[in-house]
């Protein structure tokens, strides 16, 4: 395993866990790079395996499109901002689209944060490991690509805003994601 931070080989197991949110079977170990501190999991999950794990056991497969729809159009009344300031959510890269930005966010999820983009002006687009999202985007119209980067059509498209919200963690080469 290579550290995707300083490419050092040697780690050390610092405890190990269990998916006890989702329910995937498998043990995992937290492993700390012993050259730069980077935690990450062990085994390494591969790209190709990162559809069938979402698909499987990410509860979008049962997601009610109404109470989506719901969830978005939360954040789109005047106190909004600020409930989100107080929260600690406003961080979240789709309240920063403008009008007609093109907006992707890579690991779109459920696709909310293209909606509320949308809301904002922007030109959504999504991309989106789950298989079960191509229901979601279809009934919503939303402009959300199944797969992973290398086989996206956003290829040469330049963004003015790309988005990973809650996504690096769950990439087995994260380095060389940014890299593309």
């Amino acid at each position: 395993m290579r550290c995707p931070v300083c490419n050092n080989f040697e780690f050390k197991k610092v405890f190990n866990l269990y998916d006890d949110r989702y329910g995937e079977p498998n043990l995992y170990s937290i492993k700390e790079c012993l050259k730069c501190g980077h935690y990450c999991t062990y085994p390494r999950i591969k790209n190709e395996e990162l559809s069938n794990l979402y698909g499987n056991f990410y509860p979008r497969k049962n997601i009610n499109i109404e109470s989506l729809i719901n969830e978005a159009k939360k954040e789109f009344n005047k106190l909004s901002r600020f409930f989100r300031w107080l929260n600690g959510t406003n961080n979240q890269g789709q309240f920063y689209a403008k009008k007609n930005d093109l907006f992707l966010d890579l690991g779109c999820g459920s696709g909310v944060s293209l909606i509320q983009a949308q809301h904002l002006g922007a030109n959504a687009f999504g991309l989106e490991a789950d298989p079960n999202i191509k229901r979601i985007a279809k009934k919503l119209n939303l402009n959300i690509f199944n797969g992973d980067l290398e086989d996206s059509p956003f290829q040469n498209i330049c963004f003015d805003l790309i988005v990973l919200n809650q996504v690096i963690e769950h990439i087995p080469e994260p380095d060389i994601l940014l890299k593309r």
